[in-house]
Order: C-alpha cells, then sequence, then structure tokens
C-alpha cells in the first residue's frame, strides 16, 4: 500500500513538471488581485492544485485505487482536498499529515518513515515533531521554489483490479 500511494504521489508532482501543466514558476503561482490581497507573490494558485489533485485522484481511480488528495502550500493552508469514493476518516486524516509532515521537513515524508524503520529516530520523536512516519507526501517545488506539499492517503489496488 505504501509503494502505491507514493508512487501516485510522484505521478501527481510529476504531472506538474510535465507537458500537460505549467512549466513555470509564473505559471503556478496566484496574481493580480488575489496576490495583493494575500500579499503573497508566490503562493499556489486553486488551478494548479486542483490540477495535481485531479491528476493524482484519476490515477489511483484507473489502478482500482481509492485515495484521497490534499495540496497545501508553503504556510500550511489547506488549497485543494478531495476524497475519492470509498474514503474514510483515517484516509483523508493521512493525506493531511503526510503533507504537513512534507511541509515540516521539505522532503517526502518517507524520509520520516525510512529514519524509524533504520532505527535513526524514533516513530515517538517524529510524532512529538509534528510528523508522520509514513510514505506519500512530497514537496512541490517549481524553479526552485518551495509552493508547497501534497500528500495521499488511502488503500492499495484491489485484488483482479
Amino acid at each position: 500500500m505504501r509503494l502505491h500511494v507514493a508512487l501516485l504521489a510522484a505521478a501527481a508532482a510529476i504531472a506538474l513538471a510535465s507537458s500537460g501543466m505549467a512549466a513555470s514558476l509564473g505559471d503556478v503561482v496566484q496574481k493580480g488581485k488575489a496576490a495583493e490581497l494575500v500579499k503573497e507573490k508566490n503562493q499556489i494558485n486553486f488551478a494548479t492544485a486542483k490540477a495535481i489533485g485531479d491528476h493524482c485522484l484519476q490515477e489511483a481511480t484507473s489502478k482500482g485505487m481509492g485515495v484521497s488528495v490534499v495540496i497545501i502550500d508553503q504556510f500550511g493552508v489547506i488549497t485543494y482536498y478531495v476524497r475519492g469514493d470509498g474514503q474514510g476518516k483515517t484516509n483523508t486524516e493521512s493525506a493531511l499529515w503526510k503533507a504537513k509532515t512534507t511541509l515540516n521537513t521539505r522532503a517526502p515524508s518517507k524520509a520520516q518513515m525510512n529514519a524509524v524503520r533504520t532505527g535513526a529516530t524514533s516513530e515517538s520523536r517524529v510524532i512529538w515533531q509534528g510528523n508522520f512516519a509514513n510514505a506519500g507526501g512530497l514537496p512541490i517545488v517549481v524553479d526552485g521554489q518551495f509552493l508547497g506539499a501534497i500528500g495521499v492517503g488511502g488503500m492499495a489496488a484491489q485484488p483482479g483490479v
């Protein structure tokens, strides 16, 4: 399950850089009055967050997986949150925990999982620091600027699908 969820998060992040989506910082951040209102020039825009989240959900659905996806900006504010069919509270919350872990560490949430597995740290320490030791969270970086994070929580593909 962890591998599938991590791969979906990676697929969504890669989609941002692919030809179907924006390739430069100017294309993926809020502009004009929206940027003036929040006094922030590098805040991911809704269209980009939605495109990433929807792409991830569609990839999961095509593989017979149920997932929840959350996109947060560089301040931890939810920009886009989508829950796939059959997703319960644990699935939706774990997506948010993974994204927040990436926000805190600026690294894939899997790094925390690996640190616990190798004994470099304890799971209680990871939790104490406000992080979640599980794969499925990745940073969203465009033109070297950290714009936020994606978190994917859900279930593995069903047999026969």
